[in-house]
């Protein structure tokens, strides 16, 4: 295969558009289509019409969430059928997020993802795994604190390869593995976020219950 001209993002993230990965994968999205590829977003609903979209696909990127150290149940579910029906010759890459602080606990996903291409026929071009996800808070990346312009600039970076039809770069992955802030001062803000929730849910008292003692 050449150049990629439409390329597909498939969200597998169970809050659809509303979450990370849906806004993740849009921004990538944005990038190619600055390189003139034009491009589909979606989420693995409707079913009825999901292979199908793939087999209009140059590209198909695949972003979620990590879930249990993998891929979302339903997700890999649909990717099973993807593979099964072996929608043709194509490029795939994977975009995961995580809670997780650091990045390397999305390997596994994004390898189980290299498994699913080389099933389904596809060429990989490689897959990102981006830490403390919960920085995105579902909104744009252009929107996203200060601290994750090293991983738009490399979202960048990895839409010119990727319109290419060639592999995202090893320097491009090791920008998302670095850890970007220290472990204590993660810690602290999500439980500083937990707390204003529970503030602001008027539940402060309840968590004090013990209704199983």
């Amino acid at each position: 295969m050449s150049g990629v001209r439409t390329a597909l993002m498939l969200c597998g993230s169970p809050k659809g558009t509303r979450g990370s990965s849906w806004e993740l994968g849009s921004y990538l999205l944005r990038q190619l289509e600055t390189s003139g590829v034009k491009t589909v977003r979606r989420t693995i609903t409707p079913a009825d019409t999901l292979i199908r979209d793939v087999q209009d696909a140059d590209l198909l990127i695949l972003s979620f969430p990590l879930y249990a150290d993998g891929i979302p149940a339903r997700f890999k579910a649909e990717l099973m059928e993807i593979a099964a029906a072996r929608p043709g010759r194509k490029f795939c890459m994977a975009l995961v997020q995580c809670g997780f602080l650091e990045s390397h606990h999305n390997d596994t996903a994004i390898e189980m993802c290299r498994l699913f291409a080389r099933d389904a026929g596809f060429e990989w071009l490689g897959g990102l795994g981006r830490g403390a996800g919960g920085m995105l808070d579902g909104k744009p990346l252009e929107q996203a604190p200060g601290i994750l312009e090293d991983t738009r600039k490399a979202l960048d970076r990895s839409a010119v390869c990727l319109a290419k039809g060639k592999p995202v770069t090893e320097e491009i992955r090791q920008v998302f593995y670095r850890q970007l802030m220290p472990r204590w001062f993660y810690a602290f803000m999500a439980n500083l976020g937990f707390w204003l929730q529970i503030i602001r849910n008027g539940k402060v008292l309840s968590i004090y219950r013990k209704p199983y003692n």
